[in-house]
């Protein structure tokens, strides 16, 4: 079948991490006692109580904090899958292919792979993997041109990408450290190199959002 480009995947993941601060302050007395009681005179206190008064919380209140600080930090996040192994380029260069082998070599040597991986990190929202999970609906009306219809991404070291990066850092991680070097791999390139711009990378298979009122940045082949 035709093809042409290379995939790459979506999802998504946030979290989001509370702080608490807890001071407690402790307060101690005395008196003294003598044949002839008088009253004790009150103390000059030049500094703030010692720390050994102040600062050691009780014992029954640790449990009841932990456990509301637990309760507030939400469900641990999932590891990251591991990255395959054994991962290699066609026989022939990528760019030589034709178009029958290029989708000979996307079915018998990329979809299981990356079926795996996908499945792997979300296996819920990737529970059925197709060639329209990267390429689209339209895909074989467009000859599986990348990119297609993935979602667009903002140009890395913007403040959009960075906000976008906190929101969805799993996401941006698993793209970044396994999507990426195991497409790369099965394409039998380098990933993306930000010095050089060469190699395989996020637009490949995302379209570049243009910042407002500026052109998009050109992709990478």
């Amino acid at each position: 079948m035709p093809y042409k480009g290379a995939p790459m995947m979506r999802t998504a993941a946030s979290l989001r991490w509370p702080h608490g601060l807890i001071v407690l302050a402790l307060g101690c007395s005395g008196s003294a006692h003598t044949t002839n009681p008088t009253p004790a005179p009150e103390p000059t206190v030049s500094a703030p109580m010692a720390e050994a008064d102040a600062g050691a919380p009780m014992a029954a209140d640790v449990p009841e904090v932990t456990a509301q600080v637990e309760a507030d930090a939400g469900p641990a996040e999932a590891p990251m899958p591991a990255m395959p192994e054994g991962l290699h380029g066609p026989a022939r260069p990528w760019a030589r292919m034709t178009d029958a082998q290029k989708g000979q070599y996307m079915a018998q040597a990329v979809m299981p792979a990356m079926t795996a991986l996908l499945q792997a990190y979300d296996p819920a929202h990737f529970a059925t993997v197709t060639c329209a999970t990267c390429h689209g609906a339209n895909a074989r009306a467009v000859h599986f041109h990348m990119p297609n219809s993935l979602p667009a991404l903002p140009a890395f070291g913007t403040p959009a990408a960075q906000q976008r990066m906190a929101a969805q850092h799993r996401m941006y991680e698993f793209m970044g450290t396994r999507m990426t070097p195991a497409m790369a791999q099965l394409l039998g390139t380098q990933p993306y190199n930000p010095q050089t711009h060469q190699g395989f990378g996020c637009f490949n298979c995302h379209p570049h959002e243009a910042a407002a009122g500026a052109p998009a940045a050109p992709m990478t082949r």
